[in-house]
């Protein structure tokens, strides 16, 4: 099976892009600034931009996957004020 096909594959999808280890995490938010403007393309769940959210001045957080969307969605933590969610 070539790449193309496990990605249209929405069930496969969730698993080809797994969330970060925390040091990953932690590299990138140590580089955030207060003034930053972040576009975010291919958001996933949105873990990552919610965290950098609280830093930055604004992010732009882009994921065409519904069913990913969804998960984010679904906890009850919410968004915060700077934070924009496009699909």
């Amino acid at each position: 099976m070539i790449l193309s096909e496990i990605v249209t594959n929405n069930v496969n999808w969730k698993f080809i892009w797994a969330p970060f280890d925390e040091t990953t995490y932690l590299d990138v938010l140590d580089r955030i600034e207060p003034h930053d403007i972040i576009l975010d393309i291919i958001a996933g769940n949105l873990r990552l931009d919610r965290r950098m959210a609280m830093t930055c001045c604004w992010i732009y957080a882009l994921e065409i996957q519904d069913s990913i969307l969804d998960l984010a969605y679904a906890d009850e933590i919410g968004f915060p004020e700077n934070l924009s969610v496009q699909y």
